[in-house]
């Protein structure tokens, strides 16, 4: 009986094991994906470079290009760096809805500068007025969250357009996206229209959204780190139910062998290693689900990891369960006819 329940406790423990650390590699590469803003536009969106000589009489600011562009139909971000830190200012003229990202918390239409943040950026950041603040581009902003992914190529920053709107900074270069779906056509030659009556001298250079999506979605190492660690835990699950069927039926071989005697069938034997590891695996599954939901909502994991998925936890164990219950019934039948065989020889 001991010697079961240590068997258990293995099964336990491995299950709980797996739900955290699928549900934390998962969260990772959905929370890559999330964190990157070229990905939240569609196939019609154009991608702007626009320079031009700062030093000129006739050089633009940023509210120039900010007026001009509320005057446009269409959504899109605004890529700058700072700090030594790249980010996005997101805005919305077009619609209601969102941008679909993990960054819920950043009103795009506030008339007060917001920012989100990674955690890399919290030595700049300040309390004004009992509120966590930083300052980019001369303008202070209201930190409302701080769950950006972590990975080295993506945003260190995302901010509303409303710091922008006053600005008298100009700029050598700046990146602009315009999405207005099917009309992003007219609405980018609008802008471009528009820009050079401020300045003549302004260069444009466009550049169609699929083709910066191909180049920018090239799989980099720390996706196939994260994809890698999925997949051999997957492997060890399915590896570990051939052990533990093994190890398991080895401790009940004189219950098995009687029940066979009795006139068991496979799938009596079968019904019997699927009911016990059902019961074993859930349960680990359970204590992986309340452990990872302690350690998610660890102020410093949110920092780094951002949104912890716990969905994606309990598909893949579950489905991980799924393969591996077959492979234990299996071979729960293999060892019970061994075992008849090898009775009928005596």
């Amino acid at each position: 009986m001991k010697q079961i329940f240590y068997k258990s406790g293995m099964i336990l423990a491995f299950f709980t094991a797996t739900f955290f650390l699928c549900t934390f590699l998962i969260s990772m590469l959905i929370n890559k994906g999330r964190a990157d803003i070229i990905n939240q536009f569609s196939d019609n969106a154009k991608y702007i470079v626009l320079t031009q000589d700062n030093n000129s009489s006739n050089a633009l600011g940023y509210t120039d290009v900010i007026n001009v562009l509320s005057e446009c139909k269409a959504k899109g971000a605004i890529e700058f760096t700072t700090y030594n830190q790249t980010g996005y200012i997101l805005y919305n003229y077009k619609d209601d809805s969102a941008l679909k990202s993990s960054w819920q918390s950043l009103d795009l239409r506030s008339e007060t500068p917001q920012a989100v943040i990674k955690t890399v950026l919290l030595p700049y950041s300040m309390e004004i007025e009992q509120q966590p603040t930083i300052n980019l581009m001369g303008e202070d902003y209201q930190i409302t969250g701080l769950d950006i992914y972590s990975g080295s190529d993506n945003p260190d920053f995302l901010l509303n357009i409303a710091g922008l709107k006053n600005s008298d900074v100009t700029f050598k270069g700046i990146t602009i996206i315009i999405d207005a779906d099917e009309e992003t056509s007219t609405v980018s030659e609008q802008f471009r229209e528009k820009i050079q009556k401020k300045n003549r001298e302004a260069d444009f250079t466009v550049t169609k959204m699929p083709k910066v999506k191909e180049e920018n979605n090239v799989i980099g190492p720390d996706k196939i780190i994260i994809v890698i660690g999925i997949l051999l835990i997957g492997l060890l699950l399915v590896i570990n139910a051939g052990v533990f069927t093994s190890s398991w039926i080895g401790s009940k071989k004189s219950e098995i062998m009687a029940r066979r005697i009795c006139g068991a069938s496979d799938n009596d034997i079968k019904r019997l290693v699927f009911k016990y590891y059902l019961i074993t695996s859930l349960t680990g599954v359970f204590l992986g689900f309340l452990l990872t939901l302690i350690v998610s909502n660890l102020p410093v994991v949110s920092f780094f990891l951002g949104r912890i998925e716990l969905t994606a936890g309990f598909i893949s164990s579950l489905f991980l369960m799924l393969v591996s219950l077959v492979v234990s019934c299996d071979c729960a039948a293999d060892f019970s006819d061994g075992q008849v065989a090898e009775l009928r020889r005596l």
